[in-house]
Formats: C-alpha cells, structure tokens, sequence
C-alpha cells in the first residue's frame, strides 16, 4: 500500500484523512462502504491497479491530479440517480465565493440547514461606496429610475451617518490630544456600524463564502431556479455553472421545481376569498409564545430514561407521572448538573418544541436567521410594522436625516409593491420589521439564548433572545433555570 500514501494521510490506522483526491472520487470510495466488504484502502487500490482512476505521477502538492472523471460519473448516474442513493451526494463537498450579491437573495440562499455560511458583517465592515442590485427587470422607467435614485440616496446617507458618528465617537477616546489608539478605532468602527446599518436597503450588496455537500448543492440550487426573484434565478444559474467545474454529476440535474416556483402563488391566489381577522395588540409584540408542550419535565425524564431501561416511551411516561413531578425534576437535575462551562446539553432536550411569532427588524433577522437548527417560516418583508430606530440615532441629532430617509424608502416601496411585491422587498432598509415563525427544540433554545443574549451581540436580537428567555421561563420556570443567559 505504499502507494497510497499519496491519498490518504496513514497507510497503517484504520482511521485516516483523503487527500489529493477529486471530491467527485471520494463520493464514489465512500458509497463503496455499502457496496463492498472491502476497505476504502482496499477498495482505492483495486481502481488504482485497474487504472479505473487515471492519475497522473500522484504527487502530493505536485504534478496536476488527473482522473477517469467518466467512471466517477457513471458511478453516480447509477447509484445517485438510477437507485435513489442520493446520501452518496453528501460526500462530495463544493466550496463556493458568492460576491455581489443583495442582502435579501443572501437570505434565499442562507435558508439551508446542512450548508455552511459566511457573510460579510455589517458590524465589522463599513459599506463604503458599495453598489446595489439595480433591478433592471422593472419595465417602468420612471419606476425603475426612482427607485435606484432612492436606493442610491439611503447607501449615502448611510455613509453620511457613519462619518458623523464615527467622528463624535472618536473625539471621547482621545486621549491627551494624542488621538486614539487602533483598538479604540476598531470598538468605535464597530459601534458605529451596529447603528448606521439601518439605513441599509435589502438591495445593498454583500458576499458571502458557502460551503456545501453536493446533495445540498443541488437543493439549493433548485431553489434560487424557482425562487420568484430574478436575482435568485441568475445567481442560480451562475452557481450551478461553477458547481458543474467542481462536482458536475451531482449538480448537473439541479433544475427549477415547479413545486417550489408555484405553491407560494397558488396559495396567494386562494388567500383572495379568506379573510382573517387579526388581533391588533399582538402585531407589534416583538415575541409571542403561540405554541409549546404541557408538563415537559415528564417528556425530558422519561426522554432520559429510555436510553437505560428496557421499556417502551409511552410506559416510561405513565410511571414518571405516577410518581409525581418531583422525581422526574431530581432525574433532570442530575443530567444537567454536570455540564461545563462551553457544554452544550444533550439531545434528550430535543423531544421539547416551542413555537414563537418573532417580530424583528431585517437587520437583526438577518443575525437570528443563522440558527438554522430552528424550523423558520418568514414573511414576505413589507412596510406593515414599520421600522426600528437606534436611540443612537437621537444622541447623535440624525433623527432628520434618519426620518427622511425611511419615508422616501416606505414612498418608494408602495409605488413598487403596486407593480411587484416581491421586487418591492429590494427598497426597505434593514431597520424595517420582518415578521418570522421560529420552532425550536429546548437544546437549540440554550443555544440561541446564551449566546444570542451575550453582551458582545448587538441590542436588537439581545432584546429577542431575551424576550424568548423569559418566554420559556413564564410557562417552564423549571427547564429555564438549566439556560445561561444575560439580562438585559
């Protein structure tokens, strides 16, 4: 096996990495497991020895890989799409730079749990000079020319926010005339991203760096196609064409879903003959509990027990109710009471769901959507809560300037929302409010609350996971006392 030594990183554990291997070959080795008796070793050297995968001198960090990239192919037309194994996908991993792209189509693309995301920070980085998607596909020129005039005006008066405050915020750290040092510029940059960010549109460009397995890939590719915006589906397009340069048989039959492209419209259609009624008071509630579980301590325990005791969820429940409330706390307690301090806790705390109704400017929502353990059902973005403003924004005297340019974004958008609702969504500042369905399991509660309410995070999604903090304690106060948090 000496060869292999250039593919995987130990020819003698039975635990070892792969390297300088196509990920499309990968896939193919891994699927073997189910296939064959043999080692991935084992299995690797047989391909090699029947020159099934060409490889051309296989030095590492040397000569260019070659392979037998039909093989690999035919392999998954078989398994992947002939026999349905579409989990061989998951072990082809794409690696994709998505750059200038709006702030609203990353949402889009970010809604995806098995995918990993990094976008540029509106807190970190200052949107300098930064462009905007121009939606060129409205028709109506002197719509179309109001509101790139209007989407250009807010990014200036970002910009104009920025200096202003920035500049206020400098002259506090100046220390005996000596001016401020590079951590004092970095804590006030950031200080004053976190407040301008507001002024944003949803049309503002950002980037982003996605990683993703090809059966995921494949989804969300599916979905940008059938995604009502023009955006998602050029964007789709464009990461399908770099896919296919990556791991091409596992994004090749990525297409629009009409599934996907028609529900929404097929119920907005049906929405034309109901009419809800709606109760006033709880729209401007930021979090709502609307649904959760009665007596959960029961279903934690019994959940705890069942991984011990030969019997089946339903008997377990039963007992732990005959015996009274008391004893499945002391069994909660004793799974709790060891967890450290960077612990998260264990699943049993999964099998406890709570459903909140979130009421969250985008900016914030844009932070929160990243818990993508959590089920999220968002609305359409539209001007119906209104919009956030920072106390910031008073302190510094731009209540003028912050005031103006909301009503010309809320004008702007009523006269898009009458040609395109959807296209509309592009003019609203991140400090509109964005209503949003989140169901969580309690583990992933501890999650977002500890971290989500740490004074290192921004005031407007602290004050969320706070509200859902206490939220949880009102109608579990015993589960509750298990979640680290910071008051605010």
């Amino acid at each position: 096996m000496k060869d292999l030594s250039h593919y995987v990183t130990n020819v003698e554990s039975d635990v070892y990495g792969l390297i300088n291997l196509p990920e499309e070959v990968i896939a193919v080795l891994f699927a073997f497991y189910s296939r064959s008796a043999g080692s991935l070793k084992d299995n690797l050297s047989k391909l090699l020895k029947d020159e099934e995968l060409n490889f051309s001198n296989g030095q590492v960090g040397g000569n260019k890989l070659l392979f037998a990239q039909e093989q690999a192919r035919n392999f998954h037309e078989k398994w992947v799409l002939g026999y349905g194994h579409a989990s061989v996908a998951e072990h082809a991993v794409a690696h994709i730079a998505v750059e200038n792209i709006s702030i609203l189509l990353s949402k889009v693309i970010e809604d995806s749990r098995l995918a990993s995301f990094t976008e540029k920070s509106s807190r970190y980085v200052f949107f300098k000079n930064t462009d905007f998607y121009p939606l060129n596909e409205i028709e109506d020129k002197e719509l179309l020319e109001e509101y790139q005039n209007t989407a250009k005006s807010l990014i200036e008066d970002y910009s104009r926010a920025y200096e202003e405050i920035y500049k206020n915020l400098i002259c506090n750290f100046d220390k005996k005339g000596q001016g401020p040092c590079n951590k004092d510029k970095i804590a006030c940059k950031k200080i004053t991203c976190d407040i301008v960010r507001y002024f944003l549109p949803t049309s503002t460009y950002t980037n982003l760096g996605m990683t993703a397995n090809g059966r995921e890939l494949a989804h969300i590719i599916s979905k940008m196609l059938s995604n009502p915006l023009e955006e998602s589906k050029i964007c789709g397009k464009r990461i399908k064409e770099e896919g296919m340069k990556l791991i091409p048989t596992l994004v090749k039959y990525a297409s629009e879903k009409s599934y996907m492209k028609n529900t929404s419209n097929n119920i907005r259609i049906l929405l034309k003959n109901i009419e809800v009624e709606t109760d006033r008071a709880s729209l401007s509630r930021s979090v709502t509990l609307v649904k959760y579980q009665e007596d959960p301590e029961f279903i934690v325990a019994a959940s705890i027990l069942y991984e011990h005791i030969p019997s089946d969820y339903g008997s377990l429940v039963e007992d732990l109710e005959k015996q009274g409330l008391e004893y499945s706390r002391k069994i909660i307690d004793e799974f709790m009471k060891d967890r450290g301090e960077h612990d998260q806790p264990l699943r049993n705390l999964e099998h406890v769901n709570y459903t909140f109704d979130i009421l969250i400017d985008y900016g914030a929502f844009r932070d929160i959507q990243r818990h993508r353990i959590a089920t999220q059902s968002p609305q359409i973005f539209t001007n119906e809560y209104g919009f956030s403003k920072p106390e910031e924004i008073s302190e510094f005297n731009l209540d003028d300037l912050f005031d103006s340019a909301m009503s010309r974004a809320e004008k702007c958008y009523l006269k898009l929302k009458d040609y395109d609702p959807v296209s509309a969504q592009y003019i609203l500042p991140l400090a509109f409010r964005k209503r949003v369905l989140f169901s969580w399991n309690l583990r992933e509660l501890h999650h977002f609350i500890t971290l989500r309410t740490s004074n290192l995070g921004h005031l407007s999604y602290r004050k969320i996971a706070y509200e859902v903090f206490k939220e949880v304690k009102r109608v579990h106060p015993f589960l509750a006392e298990y979640i680290r948090y910071t008051e605010i």
